[in-house]
């Protein structure tokens, strides 16, 4: 979009309507006045952020152009508020500049500081900068409990952010820690609004990742209580995978199926084909193909297309691995190698190496090499399954692999080395229920 540096935003907007052959009464579309938007291109008016975002939706240009030469003579309420709306809008970069020059002014309230610190780390989190956002937020946090700063809700959206931060550095100990800490401080709020929902739903999901299946349940469920009544459709379907998984977990199979489809339908009507062919991966290899090995296998293999189309490496290595565990379990073993072929073909194209489908593709290999009584195979590729899922803390993951080794060394008749794998299973088991001996 071309912009000229001499021109309004009034001017810029009318030009912009004009160019599309609007009329104000279009642009306007019943959420304000057409006397509003043309005071608003007479510069007679100045309109809200809201008010802006809108108008550069209904023009099909970012909000960030329609600003441009506008932020410098901005009021500051005004610049904080468009920060806000690019934070809300997932535009950290246009965020970022307007942040950073809010924080430098003089005389800011201890709140607003605060504030603006917290959606600075927001910012960063939102473009993977996790280091930069925990520079800003340890030290917020450890700051304001020393004092012991009375604000409740700021102290749990404080920490919440420090376990958004951590599960994206796939660091789930600590991600959980600061969770459990925000929920801890929604218990005290007036009503469990969406903040304690978001919050109930993260202590849900790392309780989940860390084998405690009930209590996942229960965080889940209230969270999906106060979403279903509510129009935040991406929560509720992205909360129902998670009860799905849950369920699945908990052998309730048939409450894991109405889960996941009705996620993955939620997902493929919001035009989310990413998240809904991720959902219909997880009912398939977890539900479907428990009773229709076939259908599973099938829906899977319309997953794969779309993961190659997107270039999905992490997503296709987990899919071959899922397919070869199907066909394990038919006792398949030719058609099981052959996806572990097509799998070993991609894993070096895995370019995040701390993915989770590292583990579970070495933890497959390590449960065919069982199977078909490779039994020192079975070991490397357990121990490497169990170094893979060590690495993101997923400890429930890396008893499971270690317990094929331990498998492998007693039918290789290494009961010593057996022994020894089952006491490392046990003092990891400790550590996953908070009991230790260390």
């Amino acid at each position: 979009m071309s912009i000229n540096p001499l021109e309004t935003l009034g001017q810029r907007i009318k030009r912009l309507r004009l160019e599309k052959g609007m009329t104000q009464s279009e642009l306007a579309d019943d959420y304000v006045t057409v006397s509003m938007i043309s005071q608003i291109e007479r510069g007679k008016n100045t309109p809200s952020v809201e008010l802006v975002q809108h108008i550069a939706k209904k023009l099909q240009v970012p909000l960030h152009d329609l600003m441009k030469n506008e932020v410098e003579q901005m009021e500051t309420a005004w610049k904080h508020q468009l920060a806000k709306v690019y934070l809300l809008t997932k535009q950290p970069v246009e965020a970022e500049p307007l942040l950073l020059s809010l924080r430098e002014m003089k005389e800011l309230s201890q709140i607003h500081q605060i504030e603006l610190t917290m959606e600075l780390a927001e910012c960063y989190y939102l473009q993977k900068q996790s280091e930069d956002a925990l520079a800003l937020l340890l030290p917020l946090v450890e700051e304001l409990e020393s004092v012991t700063f009375d604000d409740i809700r700021i102290l749990s959206m404080l920490h919440n952010t420090l376990g958004n931060v951590y599960y994206q550095k796939q660091n789930y100990t600590d991600a959980s820690y600061h969770y459990r800490r925000a929920h801890d401080l929604t218990l005290r709020f007036p009503v469990f609004d969406q903040l304690a929902a978001r919050i109930s739903y993260n202590v849900g999901i790392t309780y989940q990742l860390h084998g405690h299946h009930g209590q996942s349940e229960l965080y889940l469920k209230r969270a999906y209580e106060f979403f279903q009544n509510t129009e935040h459709i991406y929560e509720i379907a992205a909360t129902l995978v998670a009860k799905g998984i849950t369920y699945k977990n908990l052998h309730e199979y048939k409450l894991a199926s109405e889960s996941l489809t009705t996620a993955a339908g939620i997902f493929y009507a919001m035009n989310l084909i990413q998240e809904s062919c991720d959902t219909k991966v997880t009912l398939a290899a977890a539900v479907i193909a428990k009773e229709n090995p076939v259908a599973a296998l099938t829906q899977l293999e319309e997953c794969l297309r779309f993961y190659e189309t997107a270039e999905s490496y992490a997503d296709l290595l987990l899919v071959y691995s899922q397919m070869a565990l199907i066909q394990l379990a038919a006792s398949q073993f030719d058609a099981a190698s052959q996806h572990l072929c097509q799998a070993a073909a991609i894993i070096e194209r895995c370019a995040d190496d701390r993915s989770p489908s590292i583990g579970v593709y070495f933890q497959t290999h390590a449960r065919y090499h069982l199977l078909v009584h490779n039994y020192s195979l079975a070991v490397d590729f357990a121990f490497k399954a169990a170094a893979a899922f060590a690495s993101i803390e997923l400890l429930a993951d890396q008893v499971d692999s270690l317990q094929i080794a331990c498998d492998a060394y007693h039918l290789n008749g290494c009961d010593t080395q057996a022994f020894q794998t089952a006491q490392q299973c046990c003092e990891i088991l400790k550590r996953l229920n908070g009991r230790s001996d260390s």
